[in-house]
């Protein structure tokens, strides 16, 4: 648009009126340069960040097809944007948005300011589960297939079980192994923390509930089995269904230092059959999303066994039927 001495004109989905700041007085001239938009941003009255000067249909980056001259966003868009730019905010901060041209003379015009209430923006989740198989190893330091690298830690898996290595029995040849760790790019990490020589309830230590305050992201271990009936008192105190033994090892599992969460998501309570219906949003198209457990362990994709299993599309097939065991999903949010 090249400059001339009309009123500017920009659209934020609301209503935008302009004063000028230093006059506005320009005239047509051919071949002089286009006017250029700039978008300005405050946070409870401060100013916090603004885009480069652009040409008004230049694409802009907030919300879906913005241009200089068209800010096409909603106030999440808009909040996502500032988070994106490194401005810390609250739900409940009061953000403003003004608009400023820059014509051919250098003159300035900026426009009223629009307010909003900043909505709570919670980040998106985009890791996923990464998984290594491997058997036929022995001893007690078994070692992940090559191009295994872990991302934000690992867990290490024997038959379904959780495991610790150094292993304290050796394996043998029948033994299916599984590293699990977080695809690349991913800024969570795995936060673990084991106990023993509870009796009764157990106390859940106290890192892990500084690292992982949400009870409800939790996975539990029992001597390596993953549990699911168990309930927690004041979030501090594991309420297993079948009270602890001091002899016995619980494992907490989260995640920390990112967006996304550890959830246990019921399947069946008694599954039977050569297939069982995954829940609503879990099938074959995100299936590096979720891992299915079988009484308490860790199935294996199309392992061969017992533990082995395939999914089509949102149907989970077992490579040995289910016999009324209890299914659920371990996924990842």
């Amino acid at each position: 648009m090249a400059c001339c001495g009309s009123k500017p004109r920009v659209k934020l989905l609301r209503t935008t009126a302009f004063r000028p700041e230093y006059g506005w007085h320009d005239t047509c001239r051919p071949g002089t340069p286009a006017r250029q938009v700039q978008w300005l941003f405050y946070r409870n009255g401060q100013f916090v960040c603004s885009t480069a000067y652009g040409a008004p249909t230049d694409p802009l980056a907030i919300g879906s097809g913005s241009n200089y001259s068209w800010l096409n966003a909603t106030d999440a868009d808009i909040v996502s944007f500032l988070i994106g730019q490194g401005v810390t905010t609250d739900t409940g901060d009061f953000i403003q948005v003004r608009v400023r041209i820059r014509n051919c003379d250098n003159e300035r015009a900026i426009s009223n300011p629009i307010g909003l209430i900043a909505p709570d923006v919670s980040a998106t989740c985009t890791c996923s589960f990464v998984r290594a198989y491997d058997n036929r190893q022995t001893g007690t330091n078994p070692v992940p297939p090559v191009g295994f690298t872990p991302v934000g830690g690992q867990l290490f898996f024997v038959n379904g079980l959780l495991a610790e290595i150094p292993l304290t029995d050796p394996l043998i040849n029948d033994d299916e192994l599984l590293w699990l760790t977080l695809s690349g790019g991913c800024e969570d990490s795995f936060a673990t923390a084991s106990t023993t020589g509870a009796t009764g309830n157990v106390t859940v230590p106290g890192g892990f509930i500084t690292a992982v305050p949400d009870s409800t992201r939790w996975i539990v271990t029992r001597n390596g089995i993953i549990q699911s009936g168990f309930g927690f008192s004041f979030g501090t105190t594991l309420v297993p269904s079948v009270p602890s033994e001091p002899e016995d090892e619980w494992t907490f599992i989260g995640l920390t230092g990112g967006d996304c969460s550890l959830i246990t998501v019921p399947v069946s309570g008694s599954a039977t059959g050569s297939s069982i219906n995954l829940p609503s949003e879990y099938s074959a198209a995100n299936a590096s999303k979720f891992i299915p457990v079988r009484g308490g362990l860790l199935m294996y994709e199309s392992a061969g066994s017992e533990s082995g299993y395939t999914i089509s599309g949102s149907t989970l097939v077992p490579d040995v039927p289910f016999d009324q065991e209890e299914i659920w999903l371990i996924a990842i949010e």
